[in-house]
């Protein structure tokens, strides 16, 4: 059968299902059932150019969220790998740009960020001796610095805002 999570707990009553189902087998069907843990939308920032919140950028990332210093299964790396590698921005720690509509019709700008792994050592960010983004420690604050977007979730730096008229001014996301 499908792999029993790990830590006992169903998130669904499908995912239970799916992983009795004889026809689903992993080994034998070659499905491999991986959960999307976090789709994180930041919907609202700061425009350097107006000094006004604009909702025309949006950030957005996927994050794979594992507890007690556990690590991806080969299944699961594999796949998440493969859609990392569909789903990733451009190799020089930059974000896919894209026009989209959103649920009122409004043309926005997202900037997509990629799949990235989030690791505690226990249970979460409040009771874990260490923290790993990606394979790198870092702290509850680097952490939400991330999670705003507010330093590049690649590089872990502050992230810079380019106009097309001067140099490069900072920003701000609320």
């Amino acid at each position: 059968m499908t792999a029993i999570s790990r830590n006992g707990n169903q998130k669904s009553q499908f995912g239970a299902w799916m992983r009795t189902v004889p026809q689903l087998d992993s080994k034998q069907a070659g499905i491999s059932l991986v959960d999307i843990d976090w789709c994180l939308h930041r919907f609202v920032i700061h425009d350097p150019a107006t000094g006004q919140k604009t909702k025309m950028v949006q950030n957005m990332m996927m994050i794979e969220e594992k507890t007690f210093s556990a690590d991806c299964s080969y299944s699961q790396s594999d796949t998440l790998k493969i859609l990392s590698q569909i789903l990733k921005p451009s190799r020089n720690h930059l974000p896919v740009r894209c026009d989209a509509f959103n649920k009122d019709g409004q043309k926005v700008k997202v900037l997509w960020w990629g799949y990235h792994l989030l690791q505690f050592s226990h249970a979460g960010p409040l009771d874990s001796s260490f923290i790993l983004w990606d394979k790198k420690v870092v702290s509850i604050e680097d952490l939400i610095s991330v999670l705003r977007f507010d330093i590049s979730p690649f590089t872990l730096r502050l992230r810079t805002w380019r106009d097309h008229h001067g140099g490069a001014k900072q920003l701000r996301i609320f």
